[in-house]
């Protein structure tokens, strides 16, 4: 007899299929907790449906939760308008600081906000920095960004979601197969279908971009039958393999709770499957978790390594999105200090640091060849390691293991707690056994096994309901419980600040908040698009001519050097300057004669022709040879400090015996073979009574001092190519326990003369207009403490009144006020006068480490520091940076090879030195230049100056022969 079941109750019992008969969906292949170094981890997952409300609790909390560098989610089922892309990058930027994000659906006309089908690509922190190009589909069938490698290469990365409906299936107008069907129509295919269109597109876009270098990587919802030929046809076409599959052991599982086949996938050519570090897919439950959906689909995942497949890290220095944590986070700030005590402490680092300088202190010879001295260096280099990799470690340990999202413990509860019986409810209704999220949820609440186990498919649907109302409740009270929370951080935060209240901080915190979002919005506004250096311009030719300069411009390893006019026509000297080349330069022919170059084109007509150089490594050497020939330019233009004499005298480093016999005045200036006019130079080294009275700058950093100049700086300076970056030392520098020694550790270089190494690294950022370098962030420190000093004491000894730069209470505007008085002076009494203006090209640049020695120990530098800091900037290791990533070191000074010069742009001393160089120079010009002489009107009163200079825009002035006023005759 067959039993009858009423439809009211056929409705609440749960359907059994063959799929229900199976047991649940299981974890497969590697761990997904171990993440290893230098890795960045890919993941897929089907959402079953996307929320912008509930994007929060879902995507973006497994991308932290797994530490997921970029998610791929299909059939998100809404319809991505601008403000739906702007909510979701705003999200990105919320909780990992720097993210970037391409979503797709088709065209919707209707105001609501579900539209089926659509997926979007996540990424964040550095990886996402590799994402040159995004692009959407225009029927929301796919994304797909570049990625840029080494070598001119790359990797073409798809998401795409694949419809199960094959041709002429009969579907309601609003589903993802008949939006393509219609798209599809529009553009002229008489009979579409959608299923395995997208399949011929994607296997276009592989071979466009393939034939530039890129690698495929795939991954989707590809809703694979049990015999899709087309599917075979389109993985051997472009030569894919199934990563998960092929890098782990047995069969992947299913990926569909409702169905039996592997729906899911993640695809690579050859090249990215070498690259696979470990892979696997999660079980139900295990993935993306919200409070409105529970996916049907399993998450897949690959963690590749990053050196494989692209060639080498991007980031060196540490960007401010992957720092570790910011200053203004007490609780995690507070668990670094307290963790590097601890490790400090075990390894007793602060005894071992006490010793070493101990020993330096006993040492008979301070010279560096000593075995003695060689040996204690050793020792400081690898305590110097030791440190490093301390902090970097407990960096790590106190890092981000939240989102960083200010979202109230309450309401992260309660959404786990409707999260919790969504799940139980889940597995209720398919007949499955429970998955291990659930059993962790259920001990997170405490709830006994046999509250969950036992229970019906209705009472736990009233559990959920219950559970959903408990989080509305709480949503409408988020305010208060956001508020405890921020109250615990500034509460926190008080520890540091006992002379400051916790309401007066979280004041501070909810200003400076508002200041944050205020700034993004205008940078969003005003800032044009930027992007890193991707290209560069070379020019075909070699020689140019620029009519109004009437100079010779020559093209050598990427600088334009610029040659003056002969006295005859058409003849040019061989010395030469850099310049930038003039828009209005033509090209011509030259011939090398012995007397200089001559031009051989009369009547230039043709303009400059460019070659658009995008391949890495080239752009890299090119780089290379320019950076490096631009310091070599002192040597080459045989400057007067390079002359063999000169060179002699000073040494490498500027320390040497001779040196300190010019300060004192006892050397016979005279008798060395320079010109006259660097004879007057080195006259003015001698030092001055004033300067014999200075109080020496000790080199031995203090405690105070070391807190005290970490404290003014600013954590988001970029720095540190080793990782140490200004949070890390900032937070260092509060505690006076880690002052007392890490201020000896960064003092003893300077006191002994030697280097740290990990200080001889610098990258090159190349900006429009110049190249800046990127140095370790407790060297720069240190500079800053002994500029200070160094600057204090020339004031005291006394500065050339012409030069306004680089000197307190000085601007640029007193300058420029100076020159219009003595401009109209000389116009109210009828003086004749003239000025040059002068800008003297690459000033930094041409400055030489022996010069700034002996500047700095005539102001009060002992010479161990002064040599400490000229090994530094010797033996630097330039890298560069472009946006292919941070190259290997690439070039630095060689034996054998032109010296390099220039004081690193980029060091904070370097405008106090060449504050102080320029004080030499315009010191002689006035003992060797007439100069300008106003007189008052009563005749009693004379100003006498030979030039007005802010750092190195320099005016010279020069005043009429005969009388005073001839305007006036």
């Amino acid at each position: 007899m067959r039993l009858h079941i009423p439809r009211f109750f056929q409705r609440r019992l749960p359907t059994t299929t063959d799929s229900d008969t199976e047991s649940e969906i299981s974890a497969f292949g590697a761990n997904i907790s171990n993440k290893q170094n230098n890795v960045f981890r890919l993941a897929l997952q089907n959402p079953n449906g996307t929320k912008l409300s509930d994007a929060q609790a879902g995507p973006i909390n497994v991308m932290a939760h797994l530490d997921i560098d970029i998610l791929g989610l299909v059939e998100t089922n809404l319809h991505w308008t601008t403000e739906a892309r702007t909510t979701l990058a705003s999200l990105l930027q919320l909780n990992f600081g720097y993210g970037q994000c391409v979503v797709a659906s088709c065209e919707n006309t209707s105001d609501t906000s579900y539209l089926p089908g659509g997926n979007a690509l996540l990424a964040r922190g550095k990886v996402a920095g590799r994402i040159f190009k995004r692009y959407p589909d225009s029927q929301g069938r796919f994304t797909y960004a570049l990625m840029r490698g080494k070598d001119g290469t790359g990797v073409l990365l798809v998401n795409a979601y694949r419809v199960c409906q094959k041709r002429g299936t009969r579907t309601t107008a609003n589903t993802a197969y008949m939006q393509q069907v219609v798209h599809q129509r529009s553009e002229g295919i008489a009979n579409p279908d959608p299923r395995n269109q997208i399949l011929d597109d994607i296997t276009a876009l592989i071979a466009d971009h393939r034939q530039n270098g890129f690698h495929p990587l795939i991954m989707g919802d590809f809703n694979v039958s049990d015999k899709d030929p087309h599917f075979e046809d389109f993985l051997l076409a472009n030569n894919l393999h199934d990563l998960i599959a092929a890098t782990n052991d047995g069969t992947p599982p299913r990926t569909y709770t409702r169905g039996k086949n592997r729906l899911d996938f993640i695809l690579g050519d050859t090249f990215v499957l070498e690259a696979v570090v470990q892979s696997g897919s999660l079980g139900i439950h295990e993935g993306i978790l919200s409070c409105e959906t529970i996916p049907d689909h399993t998450l897949q995942w690959v963690d590749f390594d990053i050196t494989a497949l692209f060639g080498h890290d991007v980031y060196k220095p540490v960007a401010p999105c992957d720092r570790q944590f910011t200053i203004r986070n007490a609780l995690r700030k507070h668990k670094f200090q307290d963790r590097l005590i601890e490790l400090h402490k075990a390894m007793h680092i602060k005894e071992k640091v006490q010793q070493l300088a101990n020993d330096f202190k006993h040492l008979e010879s301070h010279s560096l060849d000593d075995p003695e001295m060689v040996k204690l260096i050793l020792c400081y280099q690898h305590l110097d390691n030791l440190i490093t990799e301390s902090i970097i470690q407990a960096a790590n340990k106190a890092g981000r293991s939240d989102t960083g999202y200010q979202r109230s413990e309450a309401l992260i509860l309660a959404g786990q707690k409707v999260t919790l019986w969504k799940a139980i409810c889940s597995s209720l209704r398919r007949n499955k056994p429970y998955t291990n999220v659930i059993h962790r949820l259920a001990t997170l609440f405490n709830l006994p096994t046999t509250r969950y186990t036992d229970i019906s498919l209705r009472a736990a649907r009233g559990q959920l309901r219950i559970a959903r109302l408990e989080k509305r409740a709480i949503e409408k009270e988020d305010g208060e419980h956001r508020a405890s929370w921020l109250e615990e951080i500034a509460r926190e935060a008080e520890k540091d600040r006992p002379d400051t209240d916790w309401e007066t901080i979280m004041k501070e915190m909810i200003a400076a908040a508002r200041q944050r979002q205020t700034n993004r919005k205008l940078s969003a506004i005003l800032k044009p698009d930027r992007s890193s250096l991707d290209y560069i311009k070379v020019p075909n030719e070699k020689w140019f001519h620029c009519a109004k300069t009437d100079e010779l411009f020559e093209f050598d390893n990427g600088l334009f050097r610029a040659h003056p006019r002969h006295e005859l026509d058409q003849h040019y000297e061989f010395i030469s300057s850099l310049k930038v080349l003039p828009a209005t330069t033509k090209v011509v022919d030259v011939e090398v004669r012995d007397c200089g170059l001559f031009r051989t084109t009369a009547s230039p007509s043709l303009d400059p022709t460019w070659s658009i150089v995008s391949n890495p490594r080239q752009i890299e050497s090119w780089l290379a040879r320019q950076n490096k020939c631009h310091h070599q330019q002192v040597f080459d233009d045989k400057s007067p400090p390079t002359c063999n004499e000169f060179q002699r005298v000073v040494g490498d480093h500027g320390v040497t015996p001779t040196v300190q016999t010019i300060l004192d005045g006892t050397c016979d200036v005279d008798s060395l073979d320079l010109s006259e006019d660097m004879k007057t130079w080195v006259k003015w080294f001698k030092m001055t009574p004033a300067e014999r009275t200075l109080r020496p700058i000790p080199p031995a950093i203090t405690p105070g001092e070391f807190a005290k100049a970490f404290k003014l700086t600013n954590e988001k300076t970029s720095s540190s190519p080793s990782g140490l970056h200004y949070t890390l030392w900032k937070s260092i520098s509060e505690k006076e326990y880690l002052c007392s020694y890490m201020c000896i550790m960064m003092s003893l270089p300077f006191m002994y003369g030697f280097s740290n190494t990990r200080w001889e690294t610098a990258i090159d950022v190349m900006l429009e207009k110049k190249t800046r370098r990127l140095l370790e962030a407790d060297f720069n420190t240190a500079l800053k403490i002994y500029g200070r000093k160094l600057m204090a004491n020339a004031e005291i000894a006394g500065i050339s009144s012409n030069q306004w730069g680089g000197r307190p209470n000085h601007s640029a505007p007193d300058c420029a006020t100076r020159k219009l008085l003595t401009w109209e002076y000389a116009r109210y009494t009828f003086t004749t006068i003239a000025s040059f203006f002068g800008d003297l090209a690459s000033c930094f640049d041409r400055m030489t480490t022996p010069i700034s020695s002996m500047i700095a120990i005539k102001k009060g530098a002992p010479p161990s520091m002064c040599q400490s800091c000229s090994f530094t900037v010797r033996n630097m290791r330039r890298y560069i940076r472009t946006a292919f990533g941070t190259t290997p070191p690439i070039y630095g000074e060689t034996e054998g090879d032109t010296p390099l010069t220039g004081e690193i742009q980029g060091k904070a001393d370097i405008m106090g030195l060449w504050t102080l160089a320029s004080d030499s120079v315009l010191s002689v010009m006035d003992t060797l230049l007439p100069g300008l002489v106003l007189t008052s009107t009563d005749g009693e009163t004379q100003s006498t100056r030979t030039c007005d200079a802010y750092v190195d825009d320099t005016d010279v002035w020069a005043a009429g022969e005969g009388d005073s006023n001839p305007l006036h005759e």
